[in-house]
């Protein structure tokens, strides 16, 4: 599997995307890493839409401006997925991923405390992202 060498294109607590190109159907080809208290985990692929990414979003500046409680990718591909969600009113977020480069033998959740000051860069680095694949079957 491919390790990409450049940094990535999104990051949030031990997740790191790096997304590549995106197809007329809007999947976005993607390395995905997530690495946290010793575990190590990659898939790649065409597993990630680019509708997920603004469901995933949407639902974190909603969180931001403390008009709602959670955001999601959904589980359209189970290589990944991603949800954040309102742990407390003192701006701690649980951020939720599941992650497998091989879903049929693996499974891998991991499970942590953000901070809401995390978003901001986050929500920069998925509209950087969206505005790179604004149109699908674009480079």
């Amino acid at each position: 599997m491919y390790k990409p060498s450049s940094p990535p294109d999104v990051r949030i607590g031990g997740l790191r995307i790096w997304v590549y190109s995106i197809d007329a159907e809007g999947w976005l080809s993607i390395t995905a890493h997530f690495g946290w208290n010793g575990a190590d985990v990659w898939t790649y692929g065409a597993i990630l839409m680019r509708d997920q990414l603004e469901c995933l979003r949407a639902g974190c500046a909603a969180i931001r401006d403390g008009r709602g409680q959670a955001a999601s990718t959904g589980e359209i591909e189970p290589e990944l997925s991603i949800s954040l969600n309102v742990a407390d009113k003192l701006g701690h977020l649980t951020l939720t991923v599941q992650i497998t480069p091989d879903h049929l033998e693996q499974e891998h959740t991991f499970r942590l405390e953000i901070d809401q000051t995390d978003l901001p860069p986050f929500l920069a680095d998925i509209d950087r992202l969206l505005a790179r694949f604004a149109d699908p079957g674009s480079a």
